[in-house]
Protein backbone atom coordinates (compact mmCIF):
# COMPACT_ATOMS: atom_id res chain seq x y z
CA UNK A 1 0.00 0.00 0.00
CA UNK A 2 2.86 2.51 0.84
CA UNK A 3 4.70 1.31 -2.97
CA UNK A 4 2.73 3.47 -5.35
CA UNK A 5 3.06 3.87 -9.44
CA UNK A 6 3.69 7.16 -11.01
CA UNK A 7 -0.71 8.14 -10.72
CA UNK A 8 -0.07 6.98 -6.97
CA UNK A 9 -1.69 3.81 -7.39
CA UNK A 10 -0.51 1.43 -4.87
CA UNK A 11 0.86 -1.98 -5.89
CA UNK A 12 -1.20 -4.31 -4.07
CA UNK A 13 -4.10 -3.16 -6.68
CA UNK A 14 -1.40 -2.83 -9.77
CA UNK A 15 -1.53 -4.86 -12.93
CA UNK A 16 2.23 -5.74 -12.11
CA UNK A 17 1.57 -6.99 -8.83
CA UNK A 18 2.50 -10.51 -9.50
CA UNK A 19 6.27 -9.72 -11.29
CA UNK A 20 6.82 -7.64 -8.02
CA UNK A 21 5.82 -9.97 -5.54
CA UNK A 22 7.88 -12.51 -7.09
CA UNK A 23 10.99 -10.01 -7.34
CA UNK A 24 10.57 -9.73 -3.54
CA UNK A 25 10.01 -13.41 -2.97
CA UNK A 26 13.90 -14.33 -4.88
CA UNK A 27 15.34 -11.48 -2.50
CA UNK A 28 13.67 -12.81 0.37
CA UNK A 29 15.89 -16.31 -0.44
CA UNK A 30 18.70 -14.57 -1.37
CA UNK A 31 18.66 -12.75 1.78
CA UNK A 32 17.87 -15.90 3.84
CA UNK A 33 20.45 -17.58 2.45
CA UNK A 34 22.93 -14.36 2.75
CA UNK A 35 22.12 -13.90 6.59
CA UNK A 36 22.74 -17.26 7.23
CA UNK A 37 26.08 -18.09 6.15
CA UNK A 38 27.85 -15.15 7.06
CA UNK A 39 25.79 -14.39 10.32
CA UNK A 40 23.45 -16.08 12.97
CA UNK A 41 22.02 -19.38 11.51
CA UNK A 42 19.08 -19.20 13.56
CA UNK A 43 18.86 -15.30 12.53
CA UNK A 44 14.91 -14.60 12.34
CA UNK A 45 13.41 -12.40 9.14
CA UNK A 46 9.85 -10.92 9.16
CA UNK A 47 7.19 -9.64 7.34
CA UNK A 48 6.31 -5.94 8.99
CA UNK A 49 4.25 -3.11 9.00
CA UNK A 50 2.84 -1.16 7.53
CA UNK A 51 -0.48 -1.77 6.44
CA UNK A 52 -0.78 -5.66 7.87
CA UNK A 53 -3.09 -4.53 10.70
CA UNK A 54 -5.33 -3.19 7.67
CA UNK A 55 -5.49 -6.19 5.92
CA UNK A 56 -8.89 -6.97 7.27
CA UNK A 57 -9.97 -3.49 7.52
CA UNK A 58 -13.41 -3.00 5.59
CA UNK A 59 -12.71 0.83 5.59
CA UNK A 60 -8.96 0.34 3.63
CA UNK A 61 -11.33 -0.57 0.81
CA UNK A 62 -9.29 -3.18 -0.51
CA UNK A 63 -11.45 -5.87 -2.75
CA UNK A 64 -11.07 -9.25 -1.68
CA UNK A 65 -9.06 -9.98 -4.70
CA UNK A 66 -6.07 -7.49 -3.09
CA UNK A 67 -6.70 -8.77 0.63
CA UNK A 68 -6.23 -12.51 -0.92
CA UNK A 69 -3.22 -11.11 -2.65
CA UNK A 70 -1.75 -10.18 0.06
CA UNK A 71 -2.61 -13.19 1.86
CA UNK A 72 -1.11 -15.39 -1.20
CA UNK A 73 1.87 -13.45 -1.15
CA UNK A 74 2.40 -13.58 2.82
CA UNK A 75 2.27 -17.25 2.88
CA UNK A 76 4.03 -17.15 0.01
CA UNK A 77 7.44 -15.35 1.54
CA UNK A 78 6.80 -17.04 5.00
CA UNK A 79 7.13 -20.73 2.99
CA UNK A 80 10.82 -19.27 1.38
CA UNK A 81 11.83 -18.32 5.52
CA UNK A 82 10.79 -21.70 7.23
CA UNK A 83 10.68 -22.28 10.37
CA UNK A 84 12.98 -18.86 11.01
CA UNK A 85 10.11 -16.93 9.44
CA UNK A 86 7.78 -14.36 11.45
CA UNK A 87 5.46 -11.67 11.15
CA UNK A 88 5.13 -8.50 13.00
CA UNK A 89 1.66 -6.52 13.00
CA UNK A 90 1.63 -2.95 15.38
CA UNK A 91 -2.45 -3.18 16.32
CA UNK A 92 -5.55 -4.78 15.72
CA UNK A 93 -6.38 -7.00 12.99
CA UNK A 94 -7.69 -10.08 11.87
CA UNK A 95 -4.80 -11.97 14.06
CA UNK A 96 -6.19 -15.21 12.12
CA UNK A 97 -4.73 -14.09 8.68
CA UNK A 98 -0.99 -14.20 10.76
CA UNK A 99 -1.79 -17.35 12.39
CA UNK A 100 -2.74 -20.00 9.73
CA UNK A 101 0.35 -17.71 7.58
CA UNK A 102 2.64 -19.93 7.85
CA UNK A 103 4.63 -18.30 10.28
CA UNK A 104 6.84 -19.80 13.07
CA UNK A 105 6.54 -16.60 15.43
CA UNK A 106 3.68 -14.04 15.71
CA UNK A 107 4.35 -10.72 16.80
CA UNK A 108 1.93 -8.33 17.91
CA UNK A 109 2.31 -4.56 19.77
CA UNK A 110 -0.13 -5.28 22.90
CA UNK A 111 -0.32 -2.48 24.91
CA UNK A 112 -1.96 -0.09 21.97
CA UNK A 113 -1.68 4.03 21.60
CA UNK A 114 -0.88 6.34 24.70
CA UNK A 115 -0.34 3.38 27.35
CA UNK A 116 -0.30 4.29 30.74
CA UNK A 117 0.95 1.72 32.85
CA UNK A 118 -1.93 -0.50 33.55
CA UNK A 119 -4.49 -3.25 32.11
CA UNK A 120 -7.39 -0.65 31.54
CA UNK A 121 -5.57 1.27 28.70
CA UNK A 122 -3.93 -1.59 26.96
CA UNK A 123 -6.54 -1.01 24.48
CA UNK A 124 -4.86 -3.63 22.02
CA UNK A 125 -4.08 -6.56 24.52
CA UNK A 126 -8.07 -6.17 25.80
CA UNK A 127 -8.86 -6.76 21.71
CA UNK A 128 -6.47 -9.59 21.21
CA UNK A 129 -7.43 -11.62 24.38
CA UNK A 130 -10.89 -11.11 23.23
CA UNK A 131 -10.08 -12.18 19.66
CA UNK A 132 -7.35 -15.32 20.27
CA UNK A 133 -9.51 -18.17 20.85
CA UNK A 134 -11.69 -17.60 17.91
CA UNK A 135 -8.59 -16.69 15.55
CA UNK A 136 -6.85 -19.64 16.20
CA UNK A 137 -3.84 -18.92 18.50
CA UNK A 138 -4.25 -22.32 20.03
CA UNK A 139 -3.72 -24.14 17.24
CA UNK A 140 -0.78 -22.18 16.20
CA UNK A 141 0.69 -23.06 19.72
CA UNK A 142 0.42 -26.83 19.44
CA UNK A 143 1.92 -26.32 16.05
CA UNK A 144 5.09 -25.42 17.28
CA UNK A 145 4.45 -21.82 16.41
CA UNK A 146 6.14 -18.82 18.87
CA UNK A 147 3.56 -15.88 20.24
CA UNK A 148 5.52 -12.57 20.17
CA UNK A 149 4.05 -10.09 23.37
CA UNK A 150 4.69 -6.70 22.38
CA UNK A 151 4.57 -5.82 25.39
CA UNK A 152 7.87 -3.12 26.68
CA UNK A 153 7.44 0.59 26.03
CA UNK A 154 10.23 3.67 25.09
CA UNK A 155 8.06 5.49 27.92
CA UNK A 156 11.16 5.66 31.47
CA UNK A 157 7.88 6.57 33.43
CA UNK A 158 6.49 3.22 33.21
CA UNK A 159 8.45 0.86 35.35
CA UNK A 160 9.19 -2.76 34.60
CA UNK A 161 7.31 -3.99 37.22
CA UNK A 162 3.88 -2.28 35.64
CA UNK A 163 5.56 -4.00 31.98
CA UNK A 164 5.65 -6.94 33.21
CA UNK A 165 2.21 -6.84 35.23
CA UNK A 166 0.55 -6.13 31.96
CA UNK A 167 2.32 -9.13 30.45
CA UNK A 168 1.49 -11.39 33.18
CA UNK A 169 -2.00 -10.74 32.75
CA UNK A 170 -2.26 -11.34 29.37
CA UNK A 171 -0.86 -14.62 29.85
CA UNK A 172 -3.53 -14.57 33.21
CA UNK A 173 -6.65 -14.09 30.82
CA UNK A 174 -5.60 -15.89 27.98
CA UNK A 175 -5.58 -18.79 30.55
CA UNK A 176 -8.68 -17.92 31.69
CA UNK A 177 -12.01 -20.09 30.36
CA UNK A 178 -15.42 -17.66 30.53
CA UNK A 179 -18.68 -19.18 30.35
CA UNK A 180 -22.57 -17.93 29.47
CA UNK A 181 -25.23 -17.64 32.46
CA UNK A 182 -26.36 -21.43 31.37
CA UNK A 183 -22.64 -23.11 32.03
CA UNK A 184 -21.89 -23.37 28.32
CA UNK A 185 -18.65 -22.56 27.51
CA UNK A 186 -17.80 -18.98 25.82
CA UNK A 187 -14.00 -19.32 25.37
CA UNK A 188 -11.82 -21.95 26.56
CA UNK A 189 -8.24 -21.06 28.19
CA UNK A 190 -5.22 -21.07 26.56
CA UNK A 191 -2.45 -22.08 28.27
CA UNK A 192 0.96 -20.36 27.26
CA UNK A 193 4.56 -22.35 27.90
CA UNK A 194 7.88 -20.91 27.91
CA UNK A 195 8.85 -22.70 24.64
CA UNK A 196 6.28 -20.95 22.98
CA UNK A 197 6.51 -17.27 23.80
CA UNK A 198 9.10 -14.20 23.51
CA UNK A 199 8.60 -10.71 24.94
CA UNK A 200 9.67 -7.74 22.38
CA UNK A 201 9.49 -4.18 22.54
CA UNK A 202 6.55 -2.28 21.14
CA UNK A 203 6.86 -0.33 17.86
CA UNK A 204 9.00 2.78 17.39
CA UNK A 205 12.31 2.26 18.49
CA UNK A 206 13.74 3.69 15.61
CA UNK A 207 11.28 6.89 16.24
CA UNK A 208 12.41 6.88 19.93
CA UNK A 209 12.54 10.80 21.31
CA UNK A 210 15.83 10.35 22.71
CA UNK A 211 18.44 7.49 22.77
CA UNK A 212 17.84 7.42 26.51
CA UNK A 213 14.11 5.48 25.57
CA UNK A 214 15.48 2.95 23.52
CA UNK A 215 18.14 2.06 25.63
CA UNK A 216 15.64 1.94 28.55
CA UNK A 217 13.53 -0.27 26.41
CA UNK A 218 16.19 -2.68 25.69
CA UNK A 219 17.58 -2.74 29.21
CA UNK A 220 14.03 -3.30 30.65
CA UNK A 221 13.53 -6.11 27.84
CA UNK A 222 15.05 -9.23 29.68
CA UNK A 223 14.45 -7.93 33.31
CA UNK A 224 10.35 -7.98 32.19
CA UNK A 225 10.85 -11.01 30.39
CA UNK A 226 12.39 -12.91 33.50
CA UNK A 227 10.04 -11.43 35.73
CA UNK A 228 6.78 -13.32 33.44
CA UNK A 229 9.20 -16.54 33.24
CA UNK A 230 9.51 -16.35 36.88
CA UNK A 231 5.40 -16.01 36.99
CA UNK A 232 4.66 -18.75 34.39
CA UNK A 233 6.83 -21.18 36.76
CA UNK A 234 5.01 -19.99 39.97
CA UNK A 235 1.66 -20.48 38.43
CA UNK A 236 2.66 -23.67 37.39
Amino acid sequence: MKVVDKDGIPILFHEKYDTVAKALMLKTAWQKEFLYQSANPNVRMNADEPYLVHISNEQMGLTDESRQKAIRLLKTQQAVLGDNGGVHCCGITDYKLLFESGAKVVELDLTGDDWQGDWDSANFAHHFVACAQRDGLEGFLQSGGILGLGIVPYNMNITAEKIAGLGQRIIEELGTSTFDAAGQSIRQGIIISPANLLITPVCGGGGAKLPENASYAFNHLPVVANKILNYIAVKG
